[in-house]
């Protein structure tokens, strides 16, 4: 099959493939519980997967004056919330909110990312202007817990809240594909105007009274494991395939960019009164783990002007505490607050790191011009840490 479009009537000969997608997830649990000995556990989950995808597929062959292709997840976002209570003369608060992100966006040309190319379907696209192929993706985890146990002897509070993002933002054109145009840019963000944005938060507030022991337990964590990916060619540790023939001709530098704002957020107020003992115990885990990769990969065998490669990954890992433990006799606040950047920033042409060289690694042909490859990471771990104890014995 063959498809033409040319400029005529009131047409530009413009071809627009475009997908966009919104999507929410929200999960809510509450109540309160009271008696001799009263129980309150929690745990709603919130989930967003599913696939967002706009693209030239194999077999395709398209003829046109210019060819946009757009995957656009302007919002996938779950929302964990959970608030207990325990009221008694041994009251037990338990808590655990998870809120996880899991999706794909994808925007490319030839065969899917999890697969090898196709050596007999291979796209063959011919433009006389310019050809886009950007996806960009906002991707959220958010969840929150707020306990309050009472008891007239012991009170006892564990609460775990969970957020993680581990979607996937990409923007390719695939090995074995014929790609004729003036100019091409492939992008997954823009460093310059919209990157793709991954968030996860995991926040807390708890508060324990017992009349002879209050005892809070913390454990939170937000995590981001997400990638987001430009390319041309073969994913990174897939093999190489698609036609022998295909090349990728412009007439002017090819662009390619991946820009990512990643943030992992955890903020935690924990109060723990005992008449005779008080503590409070967190341990929180922020790390921002994603990858954000730009590449002329192994099978693109490229002509053009020049070539522009840039991976910017802006990471941000924060980890907020405030414990207080208050007693009459014996008070103790424990904090361990862990903030951690440990995602990488990677732009390269060929072989990704660790994996082999292909036989068909590909060429890249700038006559004159010049070829660009560009990391940039911003990175920040910030663990900020305040725990109160007041006691009538140290």
């Amino acid at each position: 099959t063959v498809v033409t479009i040319t400029q005529g009537g009131s047409g530009d000969g413009t071809v627009v493939i475009a997908a966009g997608a919104s999507r929410t997830a929200n999960a809510t649990a509450g109540g309160v519980a009271a008696g001799t000995v009263a129980v309150s556990k929690m745990q709603p989950t919130a989930e967003v997967a599913g696939s967002t995808r706009a693209y030239a597929g194999e077999g395709t062959i398209l003829i046109a004056g210019k060819l946009d292709i757009t995957a656009d997840a302007t919002t996938m976002a779950a929302n964990a919330h959970s608030l207990a209570g325990g009221f008694g003369l041994a009251a037990l608060v338990a808590l655990e909110s998870k809120a996880i992100v899991s999706g794909e966006v994808e925007a490319f040309i030839g065969a899917q990312a999890g697969d090898i190319s196709s050596a007999t379907a291979s796209p063959d696209i011919s433009v006389t202007g310019s050809v886009v192929v950007d996806a960009d993706a906002s991707m959220r985890a958010y969840a929150d817990s707020t306990g309050v146990a009472a008891g007239a002897a012991l009170t006892v509070a564990k609460i775990k809240p969970t957020a993680l993002v581990n979607g996937a933002t990409r923007a390719y054109v695939r090995d074995g594909v014929e790609l004729d145009a003036a100019s091409l840019k492939i992008e997954a963000g823009s460093a310059a105007g919209d990157r793709v944005d991954y968030t996860a938060e995991a926040t807390n507030f708890m508060f324990g009274l017992g009349g002879l022991a209050s005892i809070n337990i913390v454990d939170a964590d937000a995590k981001i494991q997400g990638t987001v990916e430009a390319f041309t060619g073969a994913p990174v540790g897939l093999g190489v395939g698609g036609s022998p023939t295909g090349n990728i001709v412009v007439g002017s530098v090819i662009t390619i960019e991946a820009a990512s704002d990643m943030d992992a957020n955890t903020d935690l107020d924990n109060v723990g009164v005992g008449g005779a003992f008080a503590a409070t115990i967190l341990v929180t885990h922020s790390d921002v783990a994603g990858m954000t990769r730009a590449f002329a990969g192994q099978g693109a065998d490229i002509v053009a002007t020049g070539l522009d490669v840039k991976a910017d990954g802006d990471y941000d890992a924060t980890a907020e505490s405030v414990a207080v433990a208050v007693s009459g006799g014996i008070a103790a606040a424990i904090v361990e607050a862990n903030a951690t950047i440990s995602g990488t920033v990677d732009a390269h042409a060929g072989a990704g790191a660790n994996t082999a060289p292909s036989s068909s690694v590909g060429t890249i042909d700038v006559g004159g011009g010049a070829i660009d490859i560009t990391a940039i990471g911003h990175m920040l771990a910030t663990p900020d840490i305040t725990a109160v104890n007041a006691a009538g014995l140290a």
